[in-house]
């Protein structure tokens, strides 16, 4: 009778080590939901141990007719248990290859994914290398094509006030009419090219930074306005304007003309006014610490749907005989904006005047163009 209590206390031994590895299998398992089941696998071997337990025991005092059917029973158990672990196993195996399968399948995905996103920002890369590209090209055409158009056109200004000169007496009404209207066109595509020109170099920043008194900016493009003041009957209020890191001829471009469309866009029969203020930016907002400018007038203003198309080059609300002017003025302003890593934004209403702001960093990243 001692070797069955032997086997089934060795059987016991062996349930019970077979308990505590699970241990290490539960920690594996601590974010599976497999979990539960190992957990009640645990609990079903410390029941067996303790079951073994009580059968060595009850083996020592049973009698010879019943310690066959408790040996039978005793193993009978032990099979039944073996067979719940074997199923447990298979069926825990089998989840984790389907897991397994579906991770490699979302892991294919995600690779796919990252391919198509790679291929997209190469792709997007390559086209904004082909735009800067093409936009440097052109804005270097337009400064050429620009610079070689004048010479031909000062020809016919000159040989078109010699003609009127020497040869006006001799010209009807008509013929003097028409040379009058070639020097006028004449005149109309030499500011043209101007512009232009103005508008390249805007593009181009080639000027380094520097500090700049915007009141010292703001007193010169005055003085070079008088005679514009004194026939419109015009004047400018001006706060005082802060210095600044920027490039000099810009600035003194970008607030020339700024106030100088402020006096030209006025109502008939209304004296302009313009005001000019700055403020201080907090260094939380996008822009960091910088300035905000102000250009306030009284003059016919613009529909609020038209606040982002007056920025276009030649763009245009008003016809040439209202308001003289190529288009070009504002979108050089945005350009130099740009150039300083800051924004413009306009406001108004028709008959009620316009607001032009303009933010400006303190201290500019670098070259913008």
């Amino acid at each position: 009778m001692i070797t069955p209590v032997l086997l089934i206390l060795t059987g016991a031994v062996v349930i019970g080590l077979a308990s505590v590895r699970t241990n290490s299998i539960v920690g594996m398992l601590s974010l599976s939901p497999h979990l539960a089941r190992w957990r009640v696998l645990r609990w079903l071997m410390l029941f067996f141990v303790l079951a073994y337990l009580g059968a060595s025991a009850l083996l020592v005092v049973a009698s010879a007719e019943l310690l066959p059917l408790m040996t039978g029973v005793v193993f009978l158990v032990g099979g039944a248990f073996v067979l719940l672990v074997v199923r447990l196993g298979e069926v825990s195996m089998r989840e984790l290859e389907q897991q397994r399968s579906q991770a490699m399948e979302r892991s294919e995905q995600l690779a796919q994914v990252a391919a198509r996103e790679k291929e997209a920002r190469k792709q997007a890369e390559d086209a904004n290398a082909r735009l800067l590209r093409s936009n440097k090209e052109l804005e270097q055409f337009a400064y050429v094509a620009s610079h070689d158009l004048q010479e031909p056109l000062r020809k016919v200004k000159a040989f078109g006030q010699l003609l009127l000169d020497e040869c006006g007496p001799q010209l009807d009404e008509g013929g003097q009419v028409y040379v009058d209207r070639m020097q006028k066109a004449a005149l109309r595509m030499s500011t043209l090219i101007d512009d232009l020109l103005s508008y390249s170099r805007a593009s181009r920043g080639e000027e380094p930074l520097a500090e700049v008194d915007l009141q010292v900016v703001m007193k010169e493009v005055l003085s070079d306005l008088e005679v514009h003041l004194k026939d419109s009957g015009g004047a400018v209020q001006v706060e005082q304007l802060p210095k600044l890191q920027a490039r000099a001829t810009q600035m003194r471009q970008l607030v020339q003309n700024l106030v100088g469309n402020a006096l030209k866009f006025r109502k008939q029969g209304v004296a302009p006014l313009v005001t000019v203020s700055a403020k201080r930016l907090r260094s939380e907002q996008d822009l960091g610490p910088g300035w905000e400018l102000s250009f306030s007038d009284n003059g016919v203003g613009f529909d609020p749907q038209h606040a982002e198309q007056i920025f276009g080059i030649f763009q245009r609300l008003h016809g040439r005989s209202e308001y003289a002017g190529t288009g070009v003025g504002l979108a050089i302003v945005q350009r130099i904006v740009e150039n300083h890593g800051g924004y413009v934004r306009a406001e108004g209403r028709p008959g009620e005047g316009a607001t032009f702001v303009v933010q400006l960093p303190e201290q500019p990243a670098g070259d913008r163009a």
